[in-house]
């Protein structure tokens, strides 16, 4: 398991090690996640971000079977 904090609306980089800033992209899961091939990827937040991901990880090849998803509207 491994868990990569991310701000997608502060872009100020960190000083933390392993913090990333602005959204996740091709760059940041290849800087993270050594075998794409096989990783499990789980998803939670609101539909946008969980739909947004789930079509980056298909556009790297992911099996969706691999991507585990819960959208949470409202908040």
């Amino acid at each position: 398991f491994k868990l990569v904090p991310t701000f997608t609306e502060d872009s100020t980089p960190s000083p933390d090690e392993g913090v990333e800033h602005g959204f996740i992209n091709a760059e940041m899961l290849a800087r993270h996640v050594d075998d794409l091939a096989s990783a499990i990827f789980y998803l939670a937040g609101p539909p946008a971000m969980v739909s947004a991901m789930e079509k980056l990880l298909a556009s790297a090849g992911i099996n969706p079977k691999d991507v585990h998803a819960e959208q949470f509207a409202g908040y």
